[in-house]
């Protein structure tokens, strides 16, 4: 079932999020994929807490946002991803 994020109030993380989009899979399985298996740990050890919070931009879709050189968070801007 797709659910639409516009319903989407909380906080998530990246993989609370992914996961109740039914995309971490993917999600793990692209980064295995590109990465070598310490790598992909290690990066998804990074991510999966990683809060995704929702933005009011109207220039991007998403951003990456980080404060000396580390992780911070991830900004969607919900209403534009496609709806189901």
């Amino acid at each position: 079932m797709c659910r639409n994020v516009d319903d989407l109030k909380m906080e998530y993380t990246v993989h609370s999020l992914a996961a109740q989009l039914n995309l971490w899979s993917q999600v793990t399985e692209t980064v295995a994929q590109v990465l070598t298996r310490q790598q992909a740990r290690r990066l998804l050890a990074e991510i999966i807490t990683l809060p995704v919070r929702k933005s009011r931009s109207t220039r991007n879709m998403g951003s990456y946002v980080s404060r000396q050189g580390k992780p911070f968070c991830i900004r969607l801007h919900f209403s534009l991803s496609p709806r189901c």
